[in-house]
């Protein structure tokens, strides 16, 4: 009975005749009050299976998702056929934001989006504690596992706070969970092995090359691919910043109209790039990662790498964008060896050593019984003396964790006594941000070089004075 009700509910509100291969699974075992797990690929059909049963639940589906511009496109959606959805962001306006408050205060919602940072607010979980929530939806559920390639320390909370706000139910959604991911969900959540529903990965429409080349082959094949007229709208995926930005400028000088995006670019520029993008039928972006997440284009036909990406599960999460309507698309990984080495850097630079590990753990150890630790951003003055000096890079000074994205801000850590504990970490991301940046920091690059060195590879230092005056002088 209640999948013949979803079934007129899929015609009469998402205009459909049926359901996409493990939809129909993942949407019964949500009314039947289970927990689930569903591995889509890209262009799957993932939403549904929580916005049907969304609206045949009494009470409010909680949305987590870390990708606000997904959430803006299918609160949009949403809202046209009459469905009371809303998101909470920085994106909104005080105005907005007080409205969201207002009617999650009066239970108005069906489906409310946040991201996964929004659960740090004591002031929302009370809300959410006088609600009745009869679904939590994670999307990007593999960052919950720490075996993912996108793991956040914000998504391990979310076990728990969905047993302490009494949550009836909770669906998981990814398009790439390794088995080991797969498990740690399946576990967190309590989801047994009939709620765990896996599509593959496979997508027939997706034309996949690989070509191994030179540097000099690499830009012909580029243009080549790019000047073919039936290419449609093309991301070109790139590892670095700056690799993205002389790209995208040889390009132009071949007249063909790329934009560049990255995260080192403002939030203005980057949202006009991506304005440009959706709305053009043969645009061309080349981008880092930044790019593509949460990007709801359904007719991208041409995805290049220009560069390898950092693992099969980038791989499979970037080449996903391409074709999401079923029309045949072209995905192109172009291989040069001389890429080795800097995924080899990532990698190495990524890893702490085991003396490196040992010491802090020594430090720690050390303490009295109760000590006071905590994750720690630099003070104002230092953000803001360094803001200018450092162009708010992207894998910048380990400690400015409030300041930059993708970094692990655990390798900087205040103890009572103000003291600093550095892993080697600090010493690689330093030295990768040095050799990719050359100019950047002028006269004082031989004194930073020397000052992280010591500092990193002496895993506690109380000389904040020096570091300061080194990095700030």
């Amino acid at each position: 009975m209640k999948m013949k009700k979803a079934q007129e509910k899929l015609q009469e509100v998402f205009g459909f005749t049926d359901f996409r291969e493990g939809q129909a699974q993942v949407v019964a075992c949500i009314l039947e009050g289970k927990s689930a797990l569903a591995v889509f690929p890209t262009g799957g059909g993932k939403s549904l299976c929580y916005q049907l049963p969304a609206l045949m639940l009494d009470g409010m589906t909680l949305v987590v998702s870390p990708l606000i511009a997904l959430m803006k496109d299918q609160i949009d959606f949403l809202v046209s056929r009459g469905v009371k959805a809303a998101r909470m962001d920085s994106s909104l306006t005080a105005e907005e934001s007080r409205a969201v408050w207002d009617a999650l205060w009066k239970g108005e919602l069906t489906l409310l989006y946040v991201a996964p940072e929004r659960f740090s607010s004591e002031r929302f979980l009370q809300r959410l504690r006088r609600i009745p929530i009869r679904l939590m939806v994670i999307d990007e559920a593999h960052c919950i596992s720490e075996w993912g390639h996108n793991f956040r320390p914000d998504y391990m909370k979310l076990a728990r706070l969905a047993t302490e706000l009494k949550v009836e139910r909770v669906l998981n959604l990814t398009a790439t969970a390794t088995p080991s991911v797969a498990a740690d969900i399946c576990e967190s959540f309590d989801i047994g092995p009939d709620a765990y529903v896996n599509t593959g990965f496979h997508r027939p429409n997706l034309q996949m090359h690989m070509r191994p080349c030179s540097p000099t082959e690499r830009e012909e094949r580029l243009m080549a691919r790019l000047r073919d007229p039936s290419r449609g709208a093309s991301i070109v995926y790139v590892t670095l910043q700056k690799t993205a930005e002389e790209v995208a400028a040889r390009l132009q000088k071949n007249g063909i109209p790329a934009l560049a995006y990255h995260a080192g670019l403002d939030a203005e520029a980057r949202h006009e790039i991506q304005d440009q993008f959706m709305a053009s039928e043969a645009g061309v972006v080349v981008a880092t990662i930044a790019f593509g997440m949460g990007i709801d284009k359904a007719n991208i036909r041409t995805v290049i790498h220009y560069n390898p990406p950092k693992s099969l599960e980038n791989y499979m999460q970037e080449t996903g964008r391409a074709g999401r309507d079923g029309k045949v698309s072209h995905c192109e990984l172009l291989l040069c060896a001389e890429d080795v080495a800097t995924l080899e850097n990532f990698s190495y630079g990524d890893t702490p050593t085991r003396e490196g590990v040992l010491g802090v753990l020594s430090e720690l150890m050390a303490q009295a019984d109760e000590f006071d630790v905590s994750v720690c951003p630099l003070e104002d003055n230092l953000f803001n003396a360094c803001k200018s000096e450092l162009k708010m890079i992207e894998a910048g000074f380990m400690g400015c964790a409030a300041m930059v994205s993708n970094v692990n801000p655990y390798s900087l850590i205040a103890t009572k006594d103000n003291s600093f504990l550095f892993t080697e970490r600090n010493f690689f991301y330093w030295q990768r941000y040095i050799l990719n940046n050359p100019s950047a920091l002028k006269e004082k690059t031989e004194a930073l070089k020397e000052t992280v060195k010591r500092y990193g590879l002496n895993l506690l230092s109380n000389k904040r004075n020096e570091i300061y005056k080194t990095i700030c002088g």
